[in-house]
């Protein structure tokens, strides 16, 4: 069934999060310059230099995204 492939794919390691997510608009450098920029700048400074939503640059501090991450 649907669900029994998708747990299988998690489990395996095989779901596609972070840059292998086919819709990421940052690489995992930018999500690290992020972090240590948000402790500077404004959301809204990060969201224009990085060519994002605000919600994304407030998502990836708060670690709702990129959670995988250091």
């Amino acid at each position: 069934s649907s669900s029994e492939n998708s747990a299988d794919m998690v489990r395996k390691g095989r779901q596609a999060h972070s840059e292998r997510n086919g819709g990421a608009k940052l690489t995992a450098g930018e999500v690290k310059a992020v972090r240590t920029l948000s402790q500077h700048l404004a959301v809204k400074t990060l969201a224009v230099m990085f060519s994002v939503h605000e919600l994304t640059i407030r998502y990836i501090i708060k670690r709702k995204t990129w959670a995988n991450l250091e």
